[in-house]
């Protein structure tokens, strides 16, 4: 089982380590999950969490090195070419063009516009991933 964590999923996993969110990311860890992320998703990730709000729950310093680790667990593939905007959002098309492109099974997501629509792969919430993946 492949997937596309959205940035609003792993955010949440590193807010709270409880939740669907912070289970996927424990999957990814330990093997059981294979998540599929892109330079531009990690860009994305480390630009937000880089914002003063996130500075109560990390240092930069920490900001870093958790890039680095998802560096690690996560499958990084190459950011695939930009394509006619699909969705509502189209700051949100690459992560459909990056899981197309990878034959990812789905993209997990807690943005509306992405599991309100039908898409291929479908987009689902983390708690729908976590069930639908038995690691509830």
């Amino acid at each position: 089982m492949s997937v596309v964590l959205d940035t609003n999923v792993l955010i949440s996993a590193v807010l709270s380590a409880k939740g669907a969110p912070a289970t996927l990311v424990r999957a990814a860890r330990d093997g059981n999950l294979d998540v599929v992320a892109s330079p531009h998703l990690l860009a994305e990730l480390q630009h937000v969490l880089q914002r003063d709000q996130f500075r109560r729950f990390l240092s930069l310093a920490e900001v870093d090195e958790l890039i680095e680790d998802l560096g690690r667990i996560l499958r990084i593939e190459v950011d695939p070419e930009p394509d006619v905007p699909v969705l509502r959002d189209p700051k949100d098309d690459y992560l459909l063009f990056l899981a197309r492109a990878v034959g990812a099974d789905y993209i997990v997501s807690g943005d509306a516009d992405l599991t309100d629509e039908v898409l291929q792969p479908p987009a689902i919430t983390p708690r729908q991933a976590v069930e639908r993946f038995g690691l509830g």
